[in-house]
């Protein structure tokens, strides 16, 4: 629908789908993003290492019952930064570069100023 209707800006909130909606997402230049799940979930693990890093940005979708290390755990902003963690070691970045670029994509789609990054950790 959103090709369809020549949407030219979207943000696949804590997106889980097939390869061809990712390879589709990618074409038309729309954005992702990956929530704590990125931790124990292999195929959102593969998502954020495939999905061009200039369109990935990070949530934390709470309040949400997250397993793996979160496991009983509120979900809070902090997530955040274990997210980036495991962003940062599968894509061969230090953990500097991988948020740096999930808060610029961030700030570029929603025109923020200031960076959300820090505002949750």
């Amino acid at each position: 629908m959103l090709e369809r209707y020549s949407i030219r800006k979207a943000h696949f909130h804590w997106f889980k789908g097939s390869s061809y909606a990712v390879t589709r997402i990618v074409r038309n230049g729309y954005y992702v993003s990956v929530t704590p799940d990125v931790l124990y979930e292999p195929e959102i693990r593969e998502l954020a290492v495939v999905f061009p890093l200039d369109r990935l940005m990070i949530e934390t979708d709470g309040p949400w019952p997250f397993e793996g290390p979160f496991a009983g755990k509120q979900t809070e902003p902090g997530m955040v930064r274990e997210v980036i963690r495991e962003i940062a070691l599968h894509r061969g970045l230090d953990e500097g570069e991988a948020a740096e670029a999930v808060s610029d994509n961030s700030k570029i789609f929603y025109g923020w100023n200031s960076d959300p990054i820090e505002r949750c950790i």
